[in-house]
């Protein structure tokens, strides 16, 4: 049984491993190959920065990738696929690590940025799109495998044919960004105005607005996880063409609901009630 001083030599030996001469690296590699020299870095990471210079670790490295390019065969369609891996991971420093050219017209349709099997960038999208005349239609950044974008910037972005954007989404650490009173997701429409947005009320609440052409609100309606809910006020509510209110309806849990009083409520455009509906015991005004 290894004493707790022992445990912990060992553990910092993990962390800090001695430096190796290059001549040492040149004879592991010639003895035991590729697979000797990346199953040693593999096991101790810090063993390749301790030991080598950036450059020569980049020179070991682009010597042992692979390098691929084959077609795949899904239908009538063909896709070339050219990939580069090391130790069977997409991986790769200086470009993408795995480009789709679509069928038939033989340019690039997507290309993925991968470090050691995950997908990641540091300098832009790790996963983009193109259109047929080469311009991009989808973008998404990655950092160490999970969806990322700081700067409060967005994370996904798609546009339309036109350069203009369609939609933008936010995340962090590979999660919808709660942006302080901001929307996390944006839709929209062909004349450049949103036409849909996401907000967090809380931790749990989504409040999604939706805008008419123009600009102008239309509805906002409350969600819990994917279904309409609301625990005090209206879960949905319809705006005329000034953004005032002039229909609200209660739900709970994704159903319609007169816990709170009505289930379903009508205005005038002074904001008078014209009509209120119950459910357990229709009413009327």
């Amino acid at each position: 049984m290894l004493t707790r001083k022992r445990k912990r030599e060992l553990d910092e030996l993990k962390l800090k491993p001695p430096r190796l001469p290059l001549e040492l690296w040149v004879l592991i590699g010639e003895v035991g190959g590729i697979k000797m020299w990346w199953t040693m870095v593999s096991t101790i990471p810090q063993l390749g920065r301790y030991s080598l210079s950036d450059n020569v670790q980049k020179r070991i490295k682009k010597k042992f990738t692979v390098y691929k390019k084959h077609e795949i065969i899904d239908g009538v369609n063909t896709d070339i696929h050219e990939y580069y891996k090391i130790n069977n991971k997409y991986h790769r420093e200086d470009g993408p690590a795995h480009i789709i050219y679509g069928d038939g017209y033989g340019k690039k349709w997507k290309e993925y940025w991968y470090k050691n099997g995950k997908k990641h960038r540091e300098d832009g999208p790790a996963e983009i799109y193109y259109r047929i005349d080469g311009e991009v239609y989808y973008e998404e950044w990655f950092y160490e495998g999970r969806v990322h974008r700081g700067g409060n910037k967005p994370a996904r972005i798609r546009y339309r044919e036109d350069k203009k954007v369609a939609e933008e989404h936010w995340f962090v650490n590979g999660r919808r960004q709660k942006r302080l009173g901001k929307p996390f997701a944006i839709w929209y429409g062909e004349d450049g105005t949103k036409e849909r947005e996401k907000y967090y009320e809380d931790e749990n609440i989504v409040l999604q607005r939706i805008f008419r052409a123009g600009g102008t609100k239309l509805a906002e309606a409350w969600y819990k996880g994917t279904v309409i809910h609301r625990e005090q006020g209206a879960a949905v509510t319809w705006y005329d063409a000034e953004e005032r209110k002039f229909k609200e309806y209660w739900y709970n849990h994704g159903h319609l609901s007169d816990r709170q009083g009505p289930a379903e409520q009508w205005y005038r455009e002074d904001g008078e009630v014209i009509k209120s509906i119950y459910l357990t015991a229709p009413k009327h005004k």
